[in-house]
């Protein structure tokens, strides 16, 4: 299932069987998990829990929901949020902050990465770990991505519910899952009194009270990733914020990771709140599923080796592509996002219409036109800026020779 075809909601004809095959598959193993839709949730009141661990309880008062405008969209989309002042994430959202644009961007430097037909598979699902309260996901079905969530903190998935509800076009594209991701079982949840939404799950019973400026937000079940999802999907883009428990979410991914069937991750690396000796083991296991790792970006420095980890900040957002995908971009001379250790480009140029169309931008040639164009202004400009000075040593060098030329005409005539 193409983008292009995803947008339509219609599969094209080439693909239409196994599409239909695959997303019965998905849907069966899914079924034992709840998961919330638009045809299961009460947009009439989209705060009350429609099914899940916390089934027919108001995930939080209407009067703690404040609306933010999603400028991705024109006009902007109105999302619920937790109020800015006791979340940062929304306070980011409201303002049109970095801390939410770096993951707008990645997806469409993802969606630009390969031609549709020089695939390893499909740009179809996308994968969101951690959710919070749809920003990334909603963008993502907004480009025409089939989203699935994993949510845990219930009040999260309320403001999640009244936007997809406001939004029907977008929600119609999302299955939000009402858990945690991780091994089965049941955990606490936490977060900070100034950063409501950021929950942080313990399952050690000596880490289960709450820090100094933090507070419990209850118990959440947490359900193996491959499980729940199924291990035959194939996920064109794996988001996953979940405040230092990556680690525990990637190892219950053993399946997809073996077939190569995520193709670009985004992910935090914090030794903050994984620690050091795990932060390095999280990388190692994503170098051995055939993960190239970059921090900040997909076109930032590579992290290959521990040593490279030892020199990283104690928290940075790391970009993965997996090997077949950079393999295939090797192989396609015209890709025009191609990123390895060896060989890098620019990051995503695009325009509204490829974000639209999820069609590649092919502008290697078009890069090498304006970088000449922009060479030859850059020498003009250095030749007239020193033209005043040209003309002096040449005026000067002109009176030299002529008094030279003066005088041997001097000594001629003796």
């Amino acid at each position: 299932l193409c983008v292009n075809d995803v947008l339509t909601g219609e599969p094209n004809n080439r693909d239409s069987t196994n599409w239909r095959h695959s997303q019965h598959d998905n849907e069966h193993i899914i079924e034992q998990y709840s998961r919330q839709t638009l045809e299961n949730i009460d947009c009439a009141d989209p705060l009350l829990e429609p099914n899940g661990p916390d089934a027919n309880i108001r995930g939080l008062n209407k009067s703690d929901l404040e609306i933010v405008e999603a400028r991705w969209s024109d006009p902007p989309a109105e999302l619920a949020c937790h109020p800015a002042e006791v979340d940062i994430v929304c306070q980011s959202i409201r303002d049109d902050g970095p801390l939410t644009q770096g993951l707008l961007d990645a997806l469409r430097w993802a969606r630009d990465y390969l031609p549709l037909g020089d695939r390893p598979f499909e740009a179809t699902v996308v994968l969101d770990v951690g959710a919070h309260v749809g920003y990334f996901g909603l963008y993502a079905a907004h480009l025409g991505h089939q989203v699935i969530m994993f949510e845990p903190y219930a009040a999260n998935r309320a403001l999640l519910r009244w936007s997809m509800c406001r939004h029907p076009r977008l929600g119609g594209r999302v299955t939000l899952l009402p858990y945690g991701a991780g091994q089965r079982g049941a955990c606490s949840l936490r977060s900070h009194v100034g950063n409501r939404g950021d929950g942080i799950v313990s399952c050690a019973a000596e880490s289960a009270s709450p820090l100094p400026g933090y507070e419990s937000r209850g118990t959440v079940q947490l359900v193996p990733v491959e499980e729940a999802v199924g291990e035959h999907l194939r996920i064109f883009f794996l988001k996953l914020d979940v405040e230092g428990f990556e680690l525990d979410v990637m190892r219950t991914l053993p399946g997809l990771l073996a077939k190569g069937q995520v193709a670009f991750l985004a992910t935090e690396v914090s030794s903050n709140l994984m620690g050091g000796a795990r932060v390095v083991a999280y990388l190692q296991l994503l170098w051995q599923a055939g993960f190239e790792v970059h921090a900040e970006s997909f076109d930032g420095p590579v992290i290959s080796t521990v040593a490279h980890v030892a020199r990283l900040p104690r928290h940075v957002d790391c970009f993965c592509i997996h090997k077949s995908w950079l393999e295939a971009a090797a192989a396609n001379t015209i890709a025009p996002n191609y990123t390895s250790q060896d060989a890098k480009t620019s990051s995503y140029v695009g325009s509204h219409a490829n974000e639209i169309s999820g069609q590649p931008v092919r502008s290697n040639q078009l890069r090498s036109v304006c970088a000449g164009i922009l060479l030859m202004i850059c020498m003009i400009l250095v030749v007239v800026a020193k033209l005043p000075c040209t003309f002096t040593i040449w005026t000067r060098f002109h009176i030299r020779l002529r008094r030279l030329l003066r005088r041997r005409k001097a000594l001629n005539v003796h």
